[in-house]
């Protein structure tokens, strides 16, 4: 979806750093998710790690949303 973003304008050069740590952060939460997540286990959520990535996915989609 980045390489999306930046064909239709909304990440330009600048903004790699910004892209990078996107894709880092992405990479976090599947690893994490894929070591830690409730999907085949039966144990609680950690609710600290969701919360930071619903918050910047959110804050994600309000910068792209603002350069349509």
């Amino acid at each position: 979806m980045l390489d999306d973003a930046r064909k239709k304008g909304l990440l330009g050069p600048h903004d790699s750093t910004l892209a990078t740590g996107i894709e880092k952060i992405g990479d976090w939460v599947n690893a994490d998710r894929s070591e830690r997540g409730d999907a085949h286990l039966e144990r609680d959520a950690d609710f600290d790690a969701a919360w930071l990535a619903v918050h910047v996915a959110g804050a994600l989609i309000l910068r792209l949303s603002k350069r349509l």
